[in-house]
């Protein structure tokens, strides 16, 4: 697992390319603000990130696991 700390100005997009850079995965998850080609179209891995409101063509997700990445994504916020 890699962390990668941002100032508060940063997107979070431009750090995305490192982050996923030699990991395998067989899916993606993230929130909108990795909606960009490079991640989407990462080779051997399913994206499950909600489309851009301003994307052309707005493409599918898996709704139902993005809801579980969130659910755990608010318990962490808990802890």
């Amino acid at each position: 697992m890699k962390f990668i700390l941002t100032a508060g100005q940063v997107n979070d997009i431009t750090q995305a390319e490192p982050l996923l850079e030699g990991l395998q995965a067989e899916q993606v998850i993230a929130g909108k603000g990795y909606d960009g080609d490079k991640v989407i179209e990462k080779p051997g891995a399913e994206a499950v990130i909600p489309p851009k409101k301003n994307r052309k063509v707005q493409r599918p997700y898996d709704t139902h696991l993005y809801k579980q990445q969130k659910r755990i994504e608010r318990l962490f916020g808990k802890l």
